[in-house]
């Protein structure tokens, strides 16, 4: 949409009215749901951002698909799994349709043109299937990991 917001933390900031985020946020639904799941985003941006400034090629990683995978957790927890696997279906099927793949996680370099579409959907599917593979646990460990770094 033509809404946009950022964090300099202790603030999220948001154009628009805070009357019509509230007014989503109380009808519930789908619009409600992305409306949690973006200040979760903005709030993610406290530890990568501001707790942890990523540096080199893997900046956009750290710092959005961060955000967004701990957003869709945060989203898990508030709306439901439902709201999160409608989440993950509609980054899931942004990546389907692209015609040509992103480039792997390990070929990141200095150079690499990581777009939007790395950042905010395939960077955060790739933490998704990771903590899968690892567990949770392992997964807030290798998060702490890199905050501390």
């Amino acid at each position: 949409g033509s809404e946009w917001g950022f964090a300099t933390w202790p603030t999220i900031a948001m154009s628009g009215s805070i009357g019509n985020v509230a007014d989503s946020l109380l009808a519930g639904g789908e619009q409600a749901e992305r409306r949690v799941q973006y200040i979760a985003h903005e709030m993610g941006h406290y530890y990568f951002g501001t707790l942890n400034r990523p540096q080199g090629p893997y900046y956009w990683v750290l710092l959005e698909s961060s955000a967004e995978f701990l957003s869709i957790k945060a989203l898990r927890q508030i709306s439901g799994d439902a709201a999160a696997d409608r989440y993950v279906a509609r980054l899931q099927a942004a990546v389907d349709a692209l015609d040509t793949p992103l480039p792997a996680f390990d070929a990141v370099d200095g150079h690499s043109d990581l777009g939007e579409m790395y950042r905010y959907v395939y960077g955060p599917l790739l933490l998704l299937s990771l903590e899968k593979q690892v567990g949770e646990a392992k997964m807030q460990a290798f998060m702490r990991g890199l905050l501390a770094a």
